[in-house]
């Protein structure tokens, strides 16, 4: 992350012999690598705080500073356990900055406030290969010996998330709990095939069955994470796949790095 400035805001509800006092709100920003294809981002920052109870961590969808310029036709989307909600991105006409609007399903400006830490997918069409996201920094609070704020532990279940924390982070630092016995996480190559991590007898395994150190989700970055036990089994893909069994997705994550390779090979 980058930092842009340190902002003094004003302490609401003080009287006049300390209205001098401020709080100062760091404004940053955050280069997200949006590959054309699938990717998955989250909102790695915030927006002003209105009022001492407002902790600034909504922000606009349309209208608010998550993502940057981004290409025409470009799909977000949300996932709840009913399923995908998605957003596509119409540009201005003639805009050269990229201006324009996020839309719904009936082609209106979608009313949407996200929340810094959630995570969504993204199928860009390119030719933009990244963005950026400018607002206020959260995650970090200095009542804490770490200055991290506690994240609330997730109850069992299936999740898309980033981390809170403007510097990323790791499974704990998204989940609020350290990994189980069958828990995992998943990412998406950009063709959408899935690439699923396990955890198991204390340690993580790649898609390939392969021990990998624990991950750790840069800002901006986000995963699907299953702490059911299920590690996604029969989990509907953004591109309506279905995930297949360990042993069919370890042959189609395979097959893929090796075509990616081959073309990559070709361009040299």
């Amino acid at each position: 992350m980058r930092w842009i400035a340190m902002v003094s805001l004003p302490v609401w509800g003080v009287s006049s012999a300390i209205a001098a006092s401020v709080v100062t709100e760091a404004v940053g920003y955050v280069t997200i690598p949006t590959p054309v294809g699938y990717s998955l981002v989250s909102v790695p920052l915030g927006s002003k705080r209105e009022s001492p109870s407002d902790p600034g961590t909504a922000v606009k969808l349309n209208g608010g500073s998550f993502m940057g310029k981004v290409d025409s036709g470009a799909v977000l989307e949300r996932w709840s356990v009913l399923g995908y909600t998605s957003y596509t991105f119409v540009q201005e006409a003639g805009s050269a900055s990229g201006a324009g609007v996020w839309t719904d399903s009936e082609g209106q400006a979608a009313d949407v406030s996200l929340t810094v830490g959630e995570g969504l997918v993204l199928k860009n069409p390119g030719p933009q290969t990244s963005s950026i996201a400018v607002g206020y920094v959260r995650g970090y609070d200095e009542s804490y010996p770490d200055n991290r704020a506690p994240v609330e532990p997730a109850a069992p279940g299936i999740y898309l998330r980033g981390s809170v924390l403007p510097t990323g982070g790791a499974f704990e630092d998204v989940m609020g709990h350290a990994p189980g016995e069958g828990d995992a996480f998943m990412r998406l190559t950009t063709a959408g095939v899935p690439l699923i991590s396990r955890f198991t007898q204390n340690g993580w395994l790649d898609s390939f069955g392969n021990s990998t150190p624990g991950p750790f989700f840069t800002e901006g970055q986000s995963a699907f994470f299953d702490t059911t036990g299920g590690q996604f089994q029969n989990f509907v893909l953004p591109n309506g796949n279905v995930v297949p069994e360990s042993g069919t997705a370890v042959l189609m994550a395979g097959a893929f790095l090796l075509i990616s390779g081959f073309r990559e090979r070709r361009k040299i």
